[in-house]
C-alpha cells in the first residue's frame, strides 16, 4: 500500500508539473502577443481577466463557506387573545351558536381582574387531601374533608393574606376519577385553567390519569407546583427515589418545583399502661405545609409581572374550546340536516330502482352533491377524482350487501299493516334510503374526526355504520318511502 500511495503521489507531482510548464507556456505565449495589440486592446483583455478571476473566487469562496440564510422575523401574532375571543364571539352569534358559556367565563375574568386577587387551583386526585391542604395553610377554612371518593362537589374560594400581603384566594375543586359524575372532571381541569397559579396534589408516583392531566396543564405553560403529600408516612431514602420518579415524570419545557408537605391527621398507636395492658389511642400528626407556602410566594415574586397575562391566556384557550365545541356542534347539525334531506331525494328517485346499489353511479349526480355540499359545511376541499374513487367503492361494499339490505328493508315494511304484501318498489326505495343515510353518516364521521377527506378511509368507516344502521332497523326509512309515496299520490 505504501508502494502504490508513493507511486500515485509521484505521478500527481508530474501531472501538476506538466500543467504548470503548459499555462506558463500559454502565459508566454499571450504575452508576446500581446506586445504587437494596441493599448486599449490589452486594458480590456486585462478587464476581462480580473473580472473572471474575481467572479471565480467569489464562487469558490460561496461553496466552500455557504453563508446561514437571515431568518426572517415574522410579528409572532398571539393564537389567543381578548380580541380574537371577541371576533370570534360576534361571528358565533351571527351565525346563531350558543355563547353563553363563552360569555361567562369572558364575565368570569373581568370580574376577577376588577378585584385583583391572585387564584390559586389546588388540583389532585380523590382523596389526594386537597381539603386537607387548604385547612393546613388555612386552620380557620371550613373546608369538608372526608375518606369518601368524591366528597367535594362542587368548587369553594377561600380567602387568604400571605405573609407578604398578598390577596389570594385558594379553590379547592372538585377531584379527577369521580365515581358519580364523568363532567366533575372538566370542571376542576377549567378552574385550573382561570386560576393564575395550580397546586398538583399527589402522594407518589404519577398515574397515567394525572399524567394526562398534568401534560394539559404544562401546555398551558401555567406556574404549577406539585406538592408530594403525606410525606410524612416515607422514609427519607423512600421520599428521596420517589421525588426522582416524580421529576422524571414531569414535562421538560415548563418549569414545575416538586415540594414535600404533609396535610397532618390521626394515626392510631399503642400505649402500654402501668398494669402491662395495652390501649390503642389516636393521635393528631401535625400538618407541614410550609415549603407550599414557600413555594407559592417564589412564584408569585418570580412571575408578579406574567402571572396576569398567563391566567388570560388560559382563559382565553378555555372560551376558544367552548367557541370550538359549539362550532362542531353546529356543523354536525347542518351535516345531519343535508344528509336527511338527500336521504329522501335518493327515496324519491330510487322508488323505481331494480335493484338498489346497481344503479348507484346513475344517481351518481345526487351522491356528489351531498358528499360536496357535506364537505362545504366542514370547509374540507374536495376533488371530484375523490368523489368517484369513494362512490366506486361505496358501490363495490352495498353490491356484497345487496341480499341483506333487502331482507332488512322488507321486514321493516312488514311492520306497517297493508304495505309489507305491497310491489318490491317500496323495498328498493327503503333500502336506497338506508344506503344514503349510510353514506352521509359515513363522512359525517370522517371529516368530524379526520378533517380531511380520504375516499379509502372513508370507504372502510361505511361498512361500519352500514352495520350500525342495519342493527337500529329501518323504521324512519320505510316513514320517508310512504311519505315520498303519499305525496306523489297526492300530486297526481
Amino acid at each position: 500500500m505504501r508502494l502504490i500511495i508513493g507511486f500515485a503521489f509521484v505521478f500527481l507531482l508530474l501531472i501538476a508539473a506538466a500543467a504548470g510548464l503548459y499555462l506558463t507556456e500559454a502565459a508566454l505565449s499571450v504575452w508576446d502577443s500581446m506586445q504587437n495589440r494596441p493599448g486599449w486592446f490589452k486594458i480590456l483583455l486585462a478587464g476581462i481577466l480580473v473580472t473572471f478571476t474575481a467572479l471565480s473566487v467569489i464562487i469558490v469562496l460561496k461553496l466552500v463557506f455557504p453563508r446561514k440564510k437571515k431568518q426572517i422575523q415574522q410579528e409572532e401574532v398571539p393564537v389567543y387573545s381578548e380580541a380574537i375571543i371577541e371576533e370570534r364571539i360576534k361571528k358565533a352569534t351571527e351565525d346563531g351558536l350558543d355563547v353563553s358559556h363563552v360569555q361567562q367565563e369572558i364575565a368570569e375574568l373581568a370580574q376577577r381582574r376588577a378585584a385583583g386577587n391572585i387564584y390559586i387551583a389546588v388540583f389532585g386526585e380523590v382523596n389526594m387531601g386537597k381539603s386537607s391542604v387548604i385547612c393546613a395553610i388555612m386552620p380557620d377554612a371550613q373546608a369538608s374533608v372526608s375518606n369518601i371518593a368524591g366528597t367535594t362537589q362542587q368548587i369553594t374560594h377561600y380567602k387568604w393574606k400571605s405573609s407578604a400581603g398578598d390577596q389570594l384566594i385558594l379553590s379547592d375543586v372538585p377531584g379527577t376519577e369521580q365515581v358519580d359524575s364523568s363532567q366533575l372532571s372538566s370542571i376542576a381541569r377549567d378552574e385550573a385553567l382561570r386560576a393564575h397559579i395550580v397546586v398538583y396534589v399527589c402522594d407518589g408516583d404519577l398515574s397515567r390519569t394525572q399524567y394526562q392531566e398534568f401534560s394539559l396543564l404544562s401546555e398551558l405553560h401555567k406556574p404549577t407546583i406539585l406538592a408530594l403529600n403525606k410525606s410524612d408516612v416515607y422514609s427519607n431514602e423512600e421520599l428521596q427515589i420517589i421525588r426522582s420518579k416524580l421529576k422524571l415524570q414531569l414535562p421538560t419545557d415548563t418549569p414545575i418545583e416538586l415540594v414535600m408537605i404533609s396535610s397532618g391527621g390521626q394515626e392510631s398507636v399503642v400505649r402500654v399502661q402501668a398494669n402491662g395492658a395495652e390501649e390503642i389511642i389516636s393521635r393528631p400528626i401535625p400538618a407541614d405545609v410550609s415549603q407550599l407556602t414557600r413555594a407559592i410566594q417564589r412564584t408569585i415574586d418570580s412571575h408578579e409581572s406574567t402571572l396576569d397575562q398567563l391566567r388570560d391566556t388560559a382563559v382565553f384557550v378555555l372560551a376558544s374550546s367552548y367557541l370550538d365545541k359549539a362550532e362542531a356542534e353546529q356543523q354536525n347539525k347542518r351535516a345531519n340536516e343535508i344528509v336527511t334531506t338527500y336521504t329522501k331525494r335518493a327515496v324519491i328517485g330510487a322508488m323505481a330502482a331494480v335493484t338498489p346499489g346497481t344503479d348507484l353511479i346513475v344517481q351518481a349526480y345526487l351522491g356528489t352533491s351531498m358528499v360536496k355540499a357535506i364537505c362545504a359545511v366542514y370547509k374540507v376541499p374536495v376533488r371530484d377524482f375523490d368523489i368517484d374513487t369513494f362512490l366506486k367503492l361505496i358501490q363495490a361494499q352495498v353490491g356484497k350487501s345487496i341480499p341483506v339490505i333487502l331482507a332488512i328493508a322488507g321486514n321493516g315494511l312488514k311492520a306497517f299493516p297493508g304495505v309489507g304484501t305491497l310491489a318490491g318498489g317500496l323495498v328498493h326505495a327503503t333500502a336506497y334510503g338506508l344506503i344514503f343515510d349510510t353514506l352521509g353518516k359515513t363522512l359525517v364521521r370522517t371529516l368530524s374526526s379526520r378533517g380531511e377527506f380520504q375516499p379509502a378511509a372513508a370507504a372502510r368507516v361505511f361498512q361500519e355504520t352500514l352495520s350500525e344502521n342495519l342493527e337500529k332497523g329501518t323504521t324512519d326509512f320505510v316513514k320517508i318511502v310512504l311519505a315520498a309515496r303519499q305525496k306523489s299520490k297526492n300530486d297526481n
